[in-house]
């Protein structure tokens, strides 16, 4: 990999080669493991695990029952477009996506993913350690950035591990190439513990409490002024597993560093000349108009992936990860 500026931004569908769910899925999670929530004393239900949990931290079982029947009857697949509507839930309703996803982790999956039926699946994040972490001496010439719109460390955890075991480095030194590439999280993380050991006995509550919806406000956030930031500067942009939903992507100052008609300048800086590429991993050709026609709207083009193309596929078939 050459030493061009690189901006990673991933999506929801990054983390499902890794046991987590897409954002249509973990709706019917939550409202499934919510199911008979009102009978929850009833030795005889069996309700999920994670249901109980809340309850023994003291949410109410009204407002599951609300959660669960407000969100299942909603026009919403997203549970961040539905707790904009219902704020008096949002409490509840984040705790219950930590709930569904926190059980999720498994290294297990992390290092040797599978899918349903079982068959090994080609692991996109190795590709991400050959390119960008390996080799050692060479880290901190790179000029990656990496945002997620996911709650979950599993990429975290996949990098940091590999480097442990690749690297026969004082942990210092290895603590310090991870943190010259950082992974922020746009939209917050669950609160740290150790990865799928923990997850059992962290509250769901607490874990919970750093996270953020898609409208809550965070064009202010120093999460937001990185990626403002690493933007500008980027000469190629990936998005990997991303929906391409429409609050999501005006988020992205893409636009406001490289409008229709503009060379590009900003305090006197022109800044570089700019590729994006984009997995379209099972999207449709009305979706792939849709992100396709956004870009140009802002002067910009983005390359798609097709759709039979998972996140392995499109990054071996971009310019940077294709010889990884």
């Amino acid at each position: 990999m050459d030493e061009k500026a690189i901006v990673l931004i991933i999506g929801a569908g990054g983390s499902v080669p890794f046991g987590f769910c897409t954002g249509e899925q973990l709706k019917w999670k939550i409202v499934d493991g919510l199911h008979a929530i009102e009978l929850a004393h009833d030795p005889v239900n069996k309700i999920s695990s994670w249901a109980r949990k809340l309850l023994a931290e003291n949410f109410s079982v009204t407002e599951l029952c609300q959660l669960r029947d407000n969100f299942k009857s909603s026009g919403w697949i997203s549970i961040d477009e539905f707790l904009a509507e219902y704020k008096d839930l949002q409490i509840v309703g984040k705790a219950a996506i930590a709930g569904v996803l926190l059980p999720c982790e498994n290294k297990d999956q992390l290092f040797d993913p599978k899918d349903g039926q079982g068959n090994r699946i080609s692991n996109w994040y190795q590709l991400i350690f050959r390119a960008v972490y390996s080799p050692f001496d060479y880290i901190r010439q790179r000029k990656v950035s990496i945002f997620t719109y996911n709650y979950d460390c599993s990429l975290e955890t996949y990098l940091r591990e590999s480097m442990k075991r690749n690297y026969d480095r004082p942990q210092p030194e290895i603590d310090a190439a991870l943190s010259h590439v950082p992974i922020v999280h746009l939209h917050g993380q669950f609160a740290s513990h150790e990865y799928e050991l923990e997850s059992r006995s962290v509250s769901l509550r607490e874990c919970s409490e750093d996270i953020a919806i898609v409208t809550d406000d965070l064009d202010k956030s120093p999460q937001f002024e990185q990626v403002t930031n690493s933007l500008w500067m980027a000469e190629e942009i990936y998005f990997i597993g991303f929906g391409y939903d429409d609050k999501n992507l005006a988020r992205l100052p893409i636009e406001s560093k490289y409008p229709p008609g503009s060379p590009g300048v900003r305090g006197g800086h022109r800044r570089p000349s700019l590729n994006i590429f984009g997995s379209a991993y099972q999207v449709g050709p009305g979706v792939n108009r849709r992100v396709t026609d956004y870009f140009k709207d802002k002067g910009l083009k983005i390359q798609l992936g097709n759709a039979n193309q998972d996140a392995y596929q499109f990054l071996r078939e971009t310019l940077r990860f294709g010889n990884q």
